[in-house]
């Protein structure tokens, strides 16, 4: 049938229009895109055409007190290979490996693998900034490499499980690299590489010039001195391998800011080279428990003189054994029964006259003072992994109280022991231990500082007797910490010999430690020596004790504390 021209035009009117509109909608989504969706499309195309290296962040400096630096950065370099920029005519991949592998004292066998791969591989990664100019000479197409930060510490395994360490992205992983990782590391500190057209990823020769290395980071400042730290770990190493213990600790506290100034455990380990084994690794002074033994009767008498159920001159009839809800407890010993006033009971360590004046207190007000001299909580020392032992919860019958007066049937961590201890060194006023003194910016300002809480515990009247009361074990000719005595000085303090507890049962081995402070008179540091399980000798005289006063002595001279009784040195003077 043949079209009429008015039909036609019509028609051609028809797609014309049609056209021009498509041309327009297309043209104002355009306009639309460019104008109002510009921002958000180049985001997409730029995540779609590029990736990010994973690179090692940069991180702030840890230090100790005195600004002793304990963690740094240093710069390194990570070789890659990338298989698209091979030039086979050049190198072979034979050649590759075998010069690559000579060049960087690799394995061929394990250099080969990686090289193989059609993509973009890590070769090897943190390497010295040295072998920069051997790869630079070497000039293989397809081996590049970026700059790295890489965690070093300088003092190797000083505060080792205090500090812990980083993994090889410099992410931490234990201690107070992994707590603080958020404020060590700079979060915005990240690198990227372009891909191509199939996806793939392209790194050019420019890129052998990424750094981290002015990355802005903050400063984190510990309590540690890093001489005390360094005679604790000296003498707790001599300790543990003398008495062939199985691990050791000491803690050294400034008693009127609560900073720990020493922290140290054994095992240790090089931090710039971290073992496979959570033993080692692990900060077993806030998250192991134990039972205190002989150490928690200060702890007994301070609450039966605090709920005044006892009298500081007051003498009680103590027997070598007596039978308590069916269940025996016995002193050391076989003494009859032996007239002991509170000082004799800490004195002696007698079990019995600890859960005789204890068992006068009733048990929910003995379960308070427990609390609040900070037994089954955690402390506020932020330290990693820290956990808050085990108070049993009420109702106690006469057997639980009487084994907890001596310290069973309660589990506490070393830090526990310690914080519960300022209660008495201090008037009664417990602190909380510190361990971060403060953090600051790249501009060396402060921004946050951190303060140690202090809580009411006991009366001063109670604290000041239990402090004349550990006095006199150490002064005394008969206290257990006679061996402490250092000429010049009065130390305060209590032995404790536990017994340990291994497959549900009380075996042979003992957990062995000195609690105490000096100058007594005005006590300045708190310091606590744990020994696990000691071979050469079951009492904490003969282990703990002789660490303890190797460790104060150093401790006096370093803190230029004065003797509080100069006429000690004067006699001894005259005696020699």
């Amino acid at each position: 049938m043949r079209l009429d021209e008015k039909s036609v035009n019509g028609r051609i009117y028809f797609i014309y229009i049609s056209l021009s509109i498509a041309f327009l909608c297309v043209l104002i989504r355009l306009t639309y895109l460019q104008t109002y969706r510009h921002q958000e499309l180049k985001e997409k195309a730029d995540l779609q055409q590029r990736r990010a290296i994973s690179l090692a962040k940069k991180r702030g400096v840890i230090t100790d007190r005195n600004g002793s630096i304990l963690a740094i950065d240093s710069d390194s370099i990570s070789v890659y290979s990338y298989a698209k920029e091979y030039d086979f005519s050049k190198y072979t991949i034979n050649k590759i490996t075998r010069d690559l592998a000579k060049a960087l004292d690799i394995k061929e066998d394990f250099l080969k693998n990686k090289i193989s791969n059609s993509g973009f591989t890590w070769i090897k990664r943190q390497m010295p900034v040295g072998y920069k100019k051997i790869l630079d000479k070497l000039d293989i197409p397809g081996i590049g490499y970026v700059h790295e930060s890489k965690r070093i510490y300088p003092k190797k395994n000083l505060a080792a499980s205090l500090i812990g360490f980083t993994g090889i992205d410099n992410t931490g992983l234990a201690g107070i690299e992994i707590s603080f990782d958020s404020v060590l590391i700079n979060k915005n500190d990240e690198e990227k590489i372009f891909l191509d057209g199939m996806g793939r990823e392209v790194v050019s020769k420019s890129k052998n010039q990424v750094t981290t290395g002015k990355a802005k980071t903050n400063t984190i400042k510990l309590s540690l001195d890093e001489k005390i730290q360094h005679v604790s770990e000296r003498e707790l190493k001599n300790g543990v391998n003398l008495y062939k213990a199985k691990k050791g600790l000491v803690a050294v506290m400034d008693l009127e800011t609560g900073d720990l100034l020493s922290f140290a455990t054994y095992p240790s380990y090089d931090l710039n080279n971290p073992p496979n084994n959570w033993g080692v690794i692990n900060n077993w002074g806030v998250s192991e428990i134990y039972e205190p033994g002989s150490t928690m009767k200060i702890f007994s008498i301070a609450s039966a003189l605090e709920k005044k159920k006892v009298g500081i001159n007051e003498i009680v009839a103590c027997p070598s054994e007596i039978n308590v809800g069916g269940w025996q407890v016995e002193d050391h010993g076989s003494w009859g029964t032996r007239m002991l006033t509170p000082l004799d009971i800490i004195k002696v360590s007698s079990n019995t006259g600890a859960s005789i004046v204890t068992r006068r207190i009733p048990p929910k007000d003995h379960r308070d003072i427990l609390s609040k001299f900070g037994f089954g909580k955690r402390t506020d020392s932020n330290l990693t992994g820290e956990i808050g032992g085990i108070l049993p919860e009420l109702p106690w019958d006469q057997v639980r109280q009487s084994t907890i007066s001596f310290g069973q049937g309660i589990s506490v961590t070393p830090i526990q022991i310690l914080t519960a201890m300022t209660a008495i060194a201090r008037g009664g006023m417990k602190i909380e231990p510190r361990i971060i003194k403060e953090i600051s910016g790249i501009d060396g300002k402060v921004i946050k500082e951190y303060k140690s809480k202090e809580t009411r515990t006991l009366s001063k009247d109670t604290a000041d007797k239990m402090k004349n009361l550990m006095m006199s074990v150490v002064e005394d000719k008969e206290g257990t910490g006679r061996a402490t005595h250092i000429p010049g000085y009065v130390i305060g303090g209590k032995t404790g010999t536990a017994d340990k507890v291994e497959n549900g049962v009380y075996g042979a081995n003992v957990m062995s430690s000195f609690l105490g402070f000096y100058p007594a008179e005005n006590p300045k540091i708190l310091q606590f020596v744990l020994l696990d399980s000691p071979q050469t000798a079951r009492f904490a005289s003969m282990t703990a004790v002789p660490i303890y006063k190797k460790i104060a002595i150093d401790t006096l001279k370093i803190l230029k504390i004065p003797p509080t009784r100069p006429e000690d040195l004067i006699e001894k003077d005259n005696k020699l």
